[in-house]
C-alpha cells in the first residue's frame, strides 16, 4: 500500500520516483555461426532478471540488463564490451559466447569487473574476475568417449572442429581418452568459421575409414556439417558425438538427419 501510494503521488505530482539499479552486460552471439544461440541466450537472460529482481534484486538493487552481440571476431567483441562498461557504466558481465571472444575480454577487464562465463568450455581458464561455469571434457568427454567405444564397438576417430582454442584444447584431451580407452586418430581437422561446405571432409571421414566422429564445431556449422553428413549416407559408417549440440542445433539438424548422433550434456539428467 505504501509503494502503491508513493507512485500514485509521484504520479499526482510529476515527481519521479528513484529505484536503485544495477547495470549487467549479456554478451550474446547474434551473429556468426553461434547466432543460432542468440535467441535462446536473449530470454534465459530476461527470464533470469525477472525472477531474480521479483525476489528483491541483488543486494535490493533491480538488474537492468544491456546487451552486445559478441558472435563477432573477438577485436570487435571487446569494443561492444567495453561500450557497455565504459561508456553505459555496467557493472558486471555474464558470457555465453566462444573461448577466443572470452579471452579477449579477460586482456580488456583486466580484472577489474567481475565476467561469469557460461558455456561449455575446454577448461583450464584462470584470470582474475572470472567464474566459469560451464563444462569441461573431463566432465562431457572423459565418461563418455569410453562408453561408447565400449557400447557400440567403435575405435576409429576422425575429429573435425572449427579453428579456435576450444576444439584444438578439447582434442588434446579427447586424444587421450580416446587412446586409453584401446583406440586411435584416423583424421583431426579445423576448419574457418566462415566455411559452409563439407565435401571435402566428409571425404575424409570416409576415405579413413573412421566409425566414430567427435564434433566440435559450433552453431550454424553443426547444423551444416551433420546435415550433409547425413546427405552423404555416413550416419551408415560412423557415429557421431558433440558436446555443443543442444536443443536450437538438433532443431536445425533434424530428426532425419540424427541417425547415430550423440550428445554430453550434464543438464539433460535435469529434463524428462
Amino acid at each position: 500500500l505504501l509503494i502503491g501510494a508513493a507512485l500514485a503521488y509521484g504520479v499526482s505530482f510529476g515527481a519521479s520516483v528513484a529505484v536503485a539499479e544495477i547495470k549487467i552486460g549479456v554478451l550474446v552471439p547474434d551473429s556468426g555461426p553461434a547466432g543460432l544461440f542468440g535467441p535462446s541466450t536473449r530470454n534465459s537472460a530476461m527470464l533470469a532478471a525477472e525472477q531474480i529482481n521479483a525476489a528483491g534484486g541483488i543486494n535490493g538493487e533491480a538488474i537492468k540488463i544491456l546487451f552486445a552481440d559478441v558472435g563477432v571476431p573477438p577485436a570487435e567483441a571487446t569494443q561492444a564490451a567495453l561500450r557497455l562498461w565504459r561508456g553505459k557504466g555496467v557493472e558486471a558481465f555474464v558470457g555465453m559466447h566462444d573461448s577466443g571472444v572470452r579471452e579477449a575480454l579477460l586482456g580488456r577487464f583486466k580484472g577489474q569487473v567481475p565476467f561469469v562465463y557460461t558455456p561449455v568450455y575446454e577448461g583450464n581458464a584462470c584470470a582474475a574476475g572470472l567464474y566459469a561455469t560451464g563444462e569441461t571434457p573431463s566432465q562431457q568427454l572423459a565418461p563418455v568417449i569410453p562408453y561408447l567405444m565400449s557400447t557400440k564397438s567403435v575405435s576409429k576417430w576422425y575429429l573435425i572442429g572449427h579453428d579456435y582454442n576450444w576444439p584444438r584444447d578439447t582434442n588434446v584431451l579427447a586424444k587421450q581418452y580416446i587412446a586409453k580407452a584401446g583406440g586411435q586418430v584416423v583424421g583431426e581437422e579445423y576448419l574457418p568459421m566462415s566455411v559452409a561446405e563439407y565435401d571435402s571432409s566428409l571425404q575424409k571421414i570416409k576415405a579413413r575409414g573412421a566409425d566414430a566422429v567427435l564434433i566440435t564445431l559450433v552453431g550454424g556449422g553443426s547444423v551444416g556439417f551433420n546435415v550433409a553428413y547425413a546427405g552423404f549416407g555416413l550416419d551408415q559408417q560412423a557415429i557421431r558425438l558433440g558436446t555443443l549440440i543442444e536443443e536450437n542445433t538438433l532443431a536445425g539438424i533434424g530428426a532425419t538427419n540424427a541417425n547415430g548422433l550423440y550428445a554430453s550434456a550434464g543438464y539433460f539428467s535435469t529434463i524428462n
